[in-house]
């Protein structure tokens, strides 16, 4: 590929900026959020349109590259090598319409910015732990979040979206498109989506928090969580089993601490439920509360600064005494102490209304873990925790996980082997080759 040549058109095709390796802007412009993955694409381009996205197709085509969409760089997993990288930023309008509990969002809208548009509506809309992730990256990868028990997990919020399809043409597409329906978890596989219509849910008393305790307590915070598997669905939940590094990067008050977290949502639920939690001995902190939308990434306090880092996640069949002490035992291991988070998330709740690529999961628990890689270092320690714990608890989870959940791992984890075939398909009928293939197996 003629790197120089492709710059050149697609300066010459679309208004938005295109940024190449020549630039001065180049070394940030290609970096990914998560900066363990080495990015080089051919180009970042950041369209102002649609007919720019079109355009990007077009060069791209011509040129023998293909178009990787990354909203906040979040999901990144490889270098895009012959890529590229389109930036959504311009794609910012929020339309809510409190009547019709629906919402239109940019391609380039984070989740913190729409929900905080849902302030004082009495509406909640699809929600991650993080503010700064894209709607478009957590709805149509299959994202799950504080409310999808209530609504469901990422793509079944997904109405409509107005896309540019590989060949060029733009148009909205429904669910009586089979566009849409591949494009709820195959997200940039099947199309560059610009703007998204979601469903909204009525929320009348919103609440959440976290109830912390001494590590020493895990179990039974583990055991009281398993007591709530069938909570009603505007219940969400998470346990952390959290151990952090004497690093004076960290705030004093973490810096060497080990002790575990539950962060909870009640969408119209009564606190009451909480009681098999809070009835755990020595709480270190209870601030659940009356919460707004736009205030709910407060809850888990996620990273909102790029860094680098590794992580393994699986689905849970059962919450049993088993489970729990694996985790209870993988968290004091010493040699798994660059893992500074092992959780659990209760899954189910409400049976999805539209349909999607991505099942929802028989498995009522999910695991996640993440063990952060400290500016120079080379993460080998890392990714042995994360191997060690991923051996360590293959006994009690499942070989499989959620599309976003992956970290970098094959879609063939989180999509029954029929959804990859579809992709496949429809990307060979509909020349999404374009459409560069990320974690799509051959």
């Amino acid at each position: 590929m003629d790197e120089i040549a492709l710059v050149a058109a697609l300066r010459d095709r679309m208004q938005g900026a295109v940024v190449a390796a020549a630039d001065q802007a180049w070394a940030e412009a290609r970096l990914p959020w998560a900066r363990a993955v080495a990015q080089r694409p051919a180009a970042v381009a950041s369209p102002v349109d649609a007919d720019d996205v079109a355009a990007v197709l077009a060069v791209a085509r011509e040129h023998g590259a293909t178009v990787a969409v990354q909203p906040t760089g979040h999901g990144a997993v490889d270098a895009l090598e012959g890529a590229i990288v389109l930036r959504m930023d311009a794609f910012d309008a929020i339309v809510v319409d409190a009547e019709t509990r629906t919402a239109r969002v940019g391609a380039g809208v984070l989740v913190g910015d729409l929900l905080a548009a849902l302030d004082g509506t009495g509406l909640v809309g699809p929600s991650g732990s993080s503010r700064i992730v894209s709607v478009a990256g957590l709805v149509l990868g299959g994202g799950q979040g504080w409310f999808s028990r209530l609504g469901g997990l990422g793509g079944e919020w997904l109405v409509r979206a107005h896309v540019v399809l590989p060949g060029g043409t733009t148009a909205w597409i429904a669910d009586d498109d089979e566009a849409l329906r591949l494009l709820r978890g195959g997200a940039g596989l099947v199309a560059v989506a610009t703007e998204l219509e979601l469903a909204l849910q009525p929320v009348a008393d919103l609440r959440g928090g976290t109830i912390d305790v001494p590590i020493e307590h895990s179990a039974a915070m583990l055991r009281a969580a398993a007591t709530l598997v069938d909570a009603a669905p505007g219940l969400a939940l998470s346990v952390a089993l959290l151990a952090m590094p004497d690093s004076p990067v960290l705030p004093e008050a973490i810096r060497g601490r080990s002790w575990c977290s539950v962060h909870v949502v009640l969408a119209d639920v009564d606190e009451a439920a909480l009681a098999p939690l809070r009835a755990v001995p020595e709480p270190l902190r209870d601030d659940v509360a009356p919460i707004a939308p736009g205030a709910l990434h407060t809850i888990a306090g996620d990273p909102e600064q790029p860094g680098a880092g590794t992580g393994w996640s699986a689905l849970v069949p059962r919450l049993d005494d088993a489970t729990i002490d694996a985790l209870v035992a993988a968290r004091a291991e010493p040699a798994l102490a660059p893992v500074v988070a092992i959780e659990v998330r209760l899954l189910g709740g409400t049976a999805p209304e539209r349909p999607s690529l991505v099942p929802q999961p028989s498995e009522p628990w999910i695991l996640s873990s993440i063990a952060p890689m400290p500016p120079g270092t080379d993460g080998e320690a890392q990714r042995a925790a994360v191997a060690s714990l991923a051996d360590r608890l293959a006994p009690v989870t499942n070989d499989r996980t959620l599309p976003t959940f992956l970290a970098g791992g094959p879609l063939s984890r989180a999509l029954p082997p029929a959804a990859v075939a579809e992709l496949h398909a429809w990307r060979d009928a509909h020349g999404g080759d374009v459409l560069h293939p990320s974690r799509l197996p051959r």
